[in-house]
């Protein structure tokens, strides 16, 4: 049983009261409009428990602990958030949480404070970069985008017949093809995006699925979009990445995008507001291009907390088409056996430095990280010598072509 404070507690706390408030007037407010009947089917109980469910990123919005405050909540992710655990939340996650939470922002009217303030009714960025100027991308884009940068890759519906290296899955798809290209140019790393397994390394080996994002419903695709973020915050080349140069559809940035914009980390959607026609001619275009002017969409961050909670009907990254003149292609020098060496010396290297037990690399992936592959100039051969030579003992090949060295073959290195 709780009791109200003494009239002397009130007093002496009215000093602190005092100067909170005169701190929290210097502050824009944000609020919407909720009713505040007590008892669990309140709305305030819900927007409180489903807030501090998605800003905590816990699986469930929580039962009712024994404490009022997070630490006492028996989901971790809620204690390590240092969130405040709202009485009423015996319920399970709500996934059409924030469509309620816009809904309610866009209804609730603005609200004079006097001074010359007002209470805004809409979720506006605390922190907004300023926008940014366009970057070369290409070449010598290491030099111009942010480093380290981290490529996104959407898959596609063609995917080769038989289990290979995602890499290889998706590559009948010309849009992977030449997009996987022009991140592995520009990008120190690069990731798929799986309808079916979220986060996908280019030498993971998988079987052809028939999956899409587009094909779900919005809770399937927030669901999937909160596993994918736990996968990526996982990854040593996530938290070390400055900017994310994402090559996917809206269906795999819509709910992702915003959470790793609340990591932090700078977005670029080089085709943003191009249609697929578009983004295919504008990939073709950019094949052995050396530079390219592209537009960073701004940083935004959600209220007080720097939460990814973003009004997108109010609030969008302001991004432009890409620039159309480009320069003449060049021709690709044919890549020779030191380059097949370094790059799958690095690999193994940063493998071992995240403590994995093993890696598996696949030839086609490995040639087209360094270059000249797919192509008649291209060096596959010398690629599989290579990745034998540096084959010891409990290595296995897992993937053969059935003559010859080809794209297919496959070698899982063991790290231990």
């Amino acid at each position: 049983m709780t009791t109200s404070p003494t009239p002397e507690m009130r007093a002496s706390e009215l000093p602190l009261e005092q100067l909170v408030s005169e701190y929290l007037a210097s502050m824009r407010v944000l609020w919407i409009e909720a009713d505040d009947t007590p008892g669990p089917n309140s709305m305030r109980a819900y927007i409180e428990a489903h807030a501090i469910a998605l800003l905590s990123e816990a699986a469930t919005a929580e039962p009712a602990s024994s404490g009022w405050l997070g630490h006492h909540a028996a989901d971790e992710a809620i204690r390590r958030s240092g969130l405040w655990n709202v009485k009423h939340v015996g319920r399970s996650f709500d996934p059409a949480f924030l469509d309620e939470f816009q809904r309610l922002v866009a209804h609730t009217p603005s609200v004079s404070l006097g001074g010359g303030r007002s209470r805004e009714s809409a979720v506006h960025p605390v922190a907004v970069a300023t926008p940014l100027a366009s970057v070369p991308l290409g070449e010598s884009a290491n030099s111009a985008l942010e480093q380290p940068v981290l490529a996104l890759l959407s898959c596609t519906k063609k995917k080769a017949p038989v289990p290979c290296a995602a890499a290889d899955l998706y590559a009948p798809s010309s849009f992977f093809r030449k997009a996987y290209a022009l991140a592995r140019r520009v990008a120190r790393d690069t990731f798929i995006l799986s309808a079916k397994h979220g986060l996908v390394h280019p030498g993971d080996v998988i079987a052809p699925y028939e999956q899409t994002l587009a094909d779900s419903g919005r809770a399937e695709r927030r669901a999937w979009a909160l596993g994918v973020h736990r996968q990526l915050i996982a990854r040593t080349e996530y938290r070390e990445a400055r900017t994310i140069l994402w090559f996917a559809g809206d269906a795999y940035r819509q709910d992702l995008m915003p959470l790793v914009m609340g990591d932090g980390k700078r977005c670029v959607v080089p085709m943003e507001r191009l249609a697929q026609g578009e983004q295919l001619a504008w990939l073709t275009r950019n094949e052995q291009v050396r530079t390219e002017a592209l537009p960073l969409p701004r940083r935004v961050a959600g209220p007080a907390t720097g939460s990814p909670v973003v009004n997108r009907a109010l609030e969008k990254p302001v991004v432009e088409k890409p620039a159309r003149m480009m320069a003449r292609p060049t021709a690709a020098a044919a890549p020779k056996a030191a380059a097949f060496e370094q790059e799958l010396g690095e690999r193994l290297a940063r493998a071992r430095r995240d403590s994995k037990k093993s890696l598996v690399v696949n030839a086609g992936e490995l040639h087209r990280s360094v270059g000249g592959y797919p192509g008649p100039g291209n060096r596959m051969p010398i690629c599989c010598r290579v990745m034998r030579k540096y084959m010891s003992a409990g290595d296995r090949i897992v993937a053969a072509p059935p003559r010859g060295d080809g794209a297919s073959f496959t070698v899982c290195y063991e790290l231990t």
